[in-house]
């Protein structure tokens, strides 16, 4: 429990203050073409029907490191960013971003997200997402999920021409749910959305 019941809205009060900053100098329209990355989110909603955890936690980093270096572009205005650049890795992206007003419920899901794919890449036994770390991702949005308890990934579903998918199905439908609340976060950060 906390024990200055004030300093949750003081909290409130300074993601708001962040999120109006950022609205105001953030280049929207470019930011938004992550919309527009057909093959990208081809291969996102695809997930949900793999059987392998592997390649459902590669396609969300990949997504997610698409979405750090669109994130950096809009941010300094500079759609060439990356186009000239020596090459950073997933952490150097993800600390540059913060350093962007990056949401820190994304900062930490990405940062536990690149944990886990690189668990993946350098344990060879290695073949499923863990509870904990499911727990892990999900934990990383709670300051979302108070601001917006109906996009809560537990209460979500994924509906679709197969069938409807909830929090309770596979690992790869509760990494895809939680991302999705990640991604409303980014567009509601960004000022793309109005949420609650």
């Amino acid at each position: 429990m906390d024990k200055n019941p004030g300093s949750k809205i003081a909290n409130h009060r300074v993601t708001l203050i962040l999120m109006i900053s950022l609205e105001a100098s953030m280049d929207k329209k470019h930011f938004s073409s992550l919309l527009q990355m057909k093959e990208m989110n081809k291969r996102l909603s695809s997930v949900i029907y793999h059987t392998d955890q592997l390649s459902a936690v590669l396609v969300h980093h990949m997504v997610c490191e698409k979405v750090l270096e669109t994130w950096i572009e809009a941010s300094t205005h500079n759609k060439e960013f990356f186009g000239n650049s020596v090459s950073l890795t997933f952490n150097n992206k993800l600390l540059i971003a913060k350093n962007f007003s990056l949401p820190n419920e994304c900062f930490l899901f990405m940062r536990a997200l690149n944990s886990i794919r690189n668990k993946f890449a350098h344990q060879i036994e290695k073949t499923e997402v863990s509870e904990s770390e499911i727990e892990t991702l999900y934990s990383s949005l709670s300051g979302f999920i108070n601001r917006n308890p109906s996009k809560d990934p537990k209460l979500c579903k994924i509906i679709t021409k197969q069938g409807t998918y909830t929090f309770n199905d596979s690992n790869n439908i509760k990494i895809s749910l939680i991302f999705s609340s990640l991604f409303l976060s980014l567009f509601e950060s960004s000022g793309l959305v109005k949420l609650s």
